[in-house]
């Protein structure tokens, strides 16, 4: 009798580490980074809140921009901070992740001939890629 009962205590413990749950969290890490238009290097983000989306968990980037968070797949990841613009991210299968945001911060020192002339360029590329479109289809 007590032998049948440990094959049984066995086996059930062998069954119940052999399953798979697909919100298995798993730890995500990455690197943050700022891509000002001015420099061609990206600058890591200081101090960047990351945070899973309907949940409590939330980190902060360190000094060189990295992060680390338990996730599990199919989460989103919020990117927010003073000057970024709010950012999603979907929690694939990969562990990690390098993230370059566009922010605004450096924005209050571009003169204002120089944002003009960008804003030009940029509606007429915008207007080029909608005449291609049309040749297109």
């Amino acid at each position: 009798m007590k032998e049948l009962i440990y094959i049984l205590f066995l086996l059930s413990s062998f069954l119940s580490f052999a399953q798979e749950s697909k919100k298995d969290k798993k730890a995500i890490r990455g690197f943050v980074f700022d891509d000002p238009y001015f420099i061609n290097t990206p600058l890591p983000l200081v101090e960047a809140d990351i945070t899973i989306i309907g949940t409590k968990r939330k980190t902060t980037t360190d000094a060189d921009g990295r992060f680390e968070i338990e996730a599990a797949e199919g989460e989103k990841l919020l990117i927010s901070g003073l000057g970024i613009k709010t950012t999603e991210i979907l929690i694939d299968s990969n562990n990690c992740y390098k993230i370059i945001l566009h922010s605004n911060i450096f924005d209050v020192f571009i003169p204002k001939k120089i944002a003009k002339k960008n804003k030009r360029l940029e509606q007429k590329m915008e207007r080029k890629l909608k005449r291609k479109k049309k040749k297109v289809l």
